[in-house]
């Protein structure tokens, strides 16, 4: 008899995870946890999921055949493991508690954030950009490959067990990948693409199996998590290109929130708090542009450009005297035409952000502005989406690409149902779909999806939001934040927010339905103030 078989299970859901997933929603250098590493418990969530790896457990037969268990010496795994053979009703193996099992040490980089350490510790995060994840070892922690060094030494003692066909590991989503990598014989280029691709998600089961003792590793299974699916108090997981990614409820939006996420300092001249770029207007539309342009002005953005069309660029130029404007070449009907990004060459390469879609109102010439934006801006510009060229953008994928990580869009339902090519379900998971197709920040209904897995929701606001020109507004004010220096979440997140307390504020004032989208901007100064910017 010999081990053929290696289960492999993260534990569930940590306090440390929720501690974590709340920090970088706020942008905080530091994780805020009551506990060392090895003695932090699951949340509720956790334990919950636990019980339906439990289930799963025991539904697949995990005992069907003679089976040992190793667990990490870490509490969230101890718990994790215990709580799943309680709930599946199975006789638990013989236990090794080994430390070789533990999480990764991360040496004066725990308890930080990704910020955090680039700003508390930049000379170890240039180490690290250099050196990679693989071999990068933090002051007092360890590197991918330190685990894979002590996990090399677990997996020869696996060998030596006579008494079993089926190990369980029970530890850390570190551990499971390395395990894997060890087990499969990976090297670097081969574990840094799987890991692009795949995490490990919590309360997940990764499988390798082998025919003989001494024979090669093959991997069956990775990261599953249908049990969590089919459970419904356990997380949601979306599988989307091979990837496995925990998606989990949207952080409320509350007033405290966004102060312990302060925006930053705003510079004392127009050029200090960033340049705004704002191209639509078509000569119906001219308001729309106006409505964007003067709410990213609300919002402490800098230097203001108007591009509109240039039968009405001199109206827009007497009627908002704080912007610049730039004439756009239109055709016949008024429509912003194909070709006027040449025009825009300058004001797009100098523009802190830039937003494109307000006010225009036909394909070709939205189409053509979209299509060349990513070649056109500067390196660091980030680039907003709104209204009609939101439209456009759902065959415009390849052309945005270059703009993944700085790209903000603000969908209504409509245009989010045509950049998936789908009906709508709901808000959360279109928002969070969108995000990771074209690597934006999304704000939808309500809810902002990053795409990198983390989310809000608005805390406030109504239907009298629902009015021509509200989304402007909201774009408009996403830029200016974004020009100020704001990162896409923190605007996004901020301008959503900001957005609804004003409509907030009018409700009371006006009434919950009537007032309109021009009465939005006199508000917004007003609301930064409460929330403390």
């Amino acid at each position: 008899m010999a081990v053929t078989e290696i289960w492999l299970v993260r534990h569930g859901e940590s306090t440390a995870n929720v501690a974590a997933a709340r920090a970088h929603a706020a942008g905080a250098d530091v994780i805020e946890v009551d506990h060392r590493d090895a003695d932090v418990p699951l949340s509720p969530l956790g334990e919950e999921q636990s019980r339906a790896l439990g289930a799963e457990l025991a539904e697949r037969g995990v005992d069907d055949v003679p089976v040992v268990l190793w667990v990490s010496p870490y509490r969230r795994a101890q718990q994790t493991i215990s709580i799943a053979l309680e709930a599946g009703g199975l006789t638990e193996p013989p236990r090794r508690v080994d430390e070789r099992l533990r999480d990764r040490e991360l040496g004066v980089l725990d308890r930080l954030t990704r910020s955090g350490s680039a700003n508390l510790h930049p000379d170890e995060e240039q180490r690290r950009q250099w050196l990679g994840k693989y071999y990068h070892r933090p002051a007092g922690g360890e590197s991918w490959v330190d685990v894979m060094l002590r996990l090399r030494t677990l997996f020869a003692d696996v060998d030596r067990i006579q008494d079993a066909d089926r190990l369980v590991i029970a530890a850390h989503d570190a551990v499971v990948m390395l395990a894997m990598a060890v087990c499969l014989d990976l090297d670097e280029p081969e574990l840094m693409a799987f890991a692009e691709d795949h995490t490990v998600a919590n309360a997940s089961l990764t499988r390798l199996r082998r025919d003989t003792l001494g024979g090669p590793w093959t991997l069956e299974e990775f990261s599953g998590t249908g049990h969590l699916d089919e459970d419904p108090d356990a997380a949601v997981t979306n599988t989307k290109a091979g990837r496995t990614t925990p998606v989990s409820e949207p952080i409320p939006v509350t007033p405290n929130l966004l102060r312990g996420w302060a925006l930053p300092e705003v510079g004392g001249s127009k050029y200090g708090r960033g340049q705004v770029l704002v191209v639509g207007g078509a000569a119906k539309t001219p308001g729309a542009a106006m409505l964007s342009a003067t709410a990213a002005l609300r919002v402490g953005g800098g230097r203001l450009t108007l591009a509109v069309a240039e039968s009405v660029a001199l109206h827009v130029a007497v009627a908002l005297p704080e912007s610049g404007v730039q004439p756009l070449p239109e055709d016949d009907g008024g429509h912003v035409a194909v070709g006027a990004i040449q025009g825009l060459a300058d004001d797009l390469g100098s523009a802190d952000a830039v937003l494109v879609g307000p006010g225009l109102d036909e394909p070709d010439g939205s189409r053509d502005l979209v299509a060349g934006l990513a070649s056109a801006v500067g390196d660091e510009t980030v680039v907003v989406l709104d209204a009609f060229a939101l439209g456009v953008a759902a065959d415009l994928v390849d052309e945005l690409a270059p703009l993944r990580g700085r790209l903000v869009m603000t969908p209504n339902s409509g245009e989010a149902e045509r950049l998936l090519g789908r009906d709508s379900s709901d808000d959360h998971t279109d928002a969070a779909e969108i995000a990771e197709r074209y690597g934006a920040v999304v704000s939808l209904g309500g809810v902002v999806a990053a795409p990198d897995g983390r989310s809000w929701a608005k805390g406030t606001g109504a239907g009298g939001l629902g009015t021509s020109g509200s989304g402007d507004v909201l774009s408009g004010a996403i830029t200016g934040l974004l020009a100020r220096g704001a990162d896409v979440a923190q605007a996004t997140v901020w301008a959503t927010q900001v957005h609804a307390a004003a409509g907030d504020r009018l409700a009371v004032q006006v009434g919950p339905m009537g007032y309109l989208a021009s009465e939005l901007l006199g508000e917004i100064p007003r609301v930064l103030v409460e929330f403390g910017a």
